[in-house]
């Protein structure tokens, strides 16, 4: 039963990390259902080194008596990374953990500077985006540099990000930006060793993507929408603080590959290459240093192959820190724009209970509520007309033929004002403004066109 837990954890999360890594965690598990099994020294001995992968280690200088604000907390971040872990045969580590070495490091007034020592294939999405995000957020109180050393990959890149700057180790990689999700289908193992699992479920979609059943292709497509739901709060999330476009992420971040140091910091991935004592070393004698564009430990530039583009690379970066993310702008606009076409349809509807079809034609041509009670208008006339030519023409009186129009059909010139509402607001218009009764018909029509509907029903 544990196993079993453990497999639908694993294929039915979605996953920050490196494929290769992914892999290894397939081979520990077949191991287990094959019948392997750890004794309880490796257990223990796994558990101690998960602790030791995240820890927490105060750096000051030597012989320095006040060391109010001057202090480094290097936070090791080794390993693969998951929400809460015990433990577990990958060697995963606890973002948990991480995190509440982080506050510590945060709340500590001898601390001026924190580095994030990374060496971690990325993990499980799960906790990835809210520690990411508490890191950004951390940014102003106190300065946060993320070393990648050497490996800093998927979700640990993305935690890497939130940092004021990333430095990599000379032989060091970032990137590998993406999400996936795993699948196994074990039913014809399971089939040549004589056991048959039967499912007994509640819920159309319930044990959907199980491992003992071939994956239905509704199934497949309920896992692809996750996938992309979460590939796009990766990139923003990074766009967002490396201070670059989501196109830019998407598209010169390694689209899933890693990058190396110098590669790294040419696409703006990264900021500087250095060795993690390198690092620490600069932000003793400076907390607030700043490693970018420069080569931790010496005052010059990076020295790459892409030195003659070095300035331009720079340049351009800076040029996109400062414009407006355009695919963010796209996007809202085409949400307004969606949901303003929603609320007019709805309108058009309301205003027209009894005529739907009017309604949808008048959503289709692109008028408003307004347009489409004037339009509504001209089709009652028609009506109208079309009315009073298959029914006797009644004698107008003697007001109405010095208007040079017949009265409305329907219209009774001698009703009181208490007959219906229709003709009661006509004679009082009227009387206000001193028209014929006919004129003040067609105008009460035009205006209001839901009460003449209603007389004209009343009266068929």
């Amino acid at each position: 039963m544990r196993m079993a837990k453990i497999i639908n954890a694993i294929c039915g999360d979605g996953w920050c990390i490196h494929p290769d890594k992914i892999e290894a965690i397939c081979e520990v598990l077949n191991v287990r259902l094959s019948g392997g099994f750890r004794s309880d020294a490796e257990i223990k001995a796994a558990v101690a080194q998960a602790k030791d992968n995240v820890s927490i280690n105060v750096k000051a200088r030597p012989g320095q008596t006040d060391s109010t604000g001057g202090n480094v907390a290097v936070i090791t971040l080794y390993g693969t990374l998951a929400q809460r872990t015990g433990a577990f045969d990958s060697g995963a580590i606890s973002v948990e953990r991480f995190s509440k070495n982080f506050d510590a490091a945060m709340d500590d007034p001898s601390v001026g500077s924190i580095v994030l020592d990374i060496d971690s294939p990325g993990g499980s999405v799960f906790g990835i985006e809210e520690m990411a995000e508490k890191i950004y957020k951390s940014r102003g109180r106190k300065k946060i540099v993320a070393v990648a050393n050497s490996f800093a990959a998927s979700g640990a890149y993305w935690i890497a990000s939130a940092a004021d700057e990333i430095v990599v180790t000379p032989g060091g990689e970032v990137g590998s930006i993406g999400v996936f999700c795993l699948h196994q289908d074990l039913s014809e193992g399971y089939q040549k060793i004589g056991v048959k699992h039967t499912l007994i479920k509640a819920g159309k979609h319930k044990a959907e993507a199980n491992p003992y059943e071939p994956l239905d292709p509704d199934a497949k497509d309920y896992i692809q929408q996750r996938v992309n739901e979460r590939y796009h709060v990766f990139t923003r999330a990074v766009a967002k603080y490396r201070g670059v476009s989501v196109s830019d992420v998407r598209d010169n971040f390694g689209q899933g590959r890693m990058k190396m140091a110098k590669l790294a910091v040419k696409s703006a991935m990264a900021d500087a290459v250095g060795t993690l004592e390198d690092v620490v070393s600069e932000l003793l004698k400076n907390k607030n240093v700043s490693f970018g564009s420069k080569a931790v430990g010496d005052d010059k530039e990076i020295k790459t192959e892409f030195n003659d583009q070095g300035d331009q690379t720079m340049a351009e970066n800076e040029e996109k820190k400062q414009s407006p993310d355009v695919d963010q702008i796209a996007t809202e606009a085409a949400e307004k724009a969606v949901a303003d076409e929603r609320e007019r349809f709805s309108s058009l509807q309301a205003a027209f209970p009894d005529d739907p079809a009017f309604a949808s034609e008048q959503f289709q041509s692109g008028a408003t509520v307004d347009q489409a009670k004037a339009a509504y208008c001209d089709v009652l006339q028609e009506r109208l007309k079309e009315e009073k030519k298959k029914k006797p023409e009644k004698k107008d009186d003697a007001e109405s033929h010095s208007e040079g129009a017949p009265p409305l059909a329907g219209s009774n010139e001698g009703a009181t004002g208490n007959d219906d509402d229709f003709m009661s607001v006509a004679h009082a218009l009227a009387e206000e403004k001193g028209i014929s009764k006919a004129k003040a018909q067609r105008q009460v029509a035009h205006e209001q066109p839901e009460l003449f509907r209603a007389y004209k029903n009343k009266n068929r």
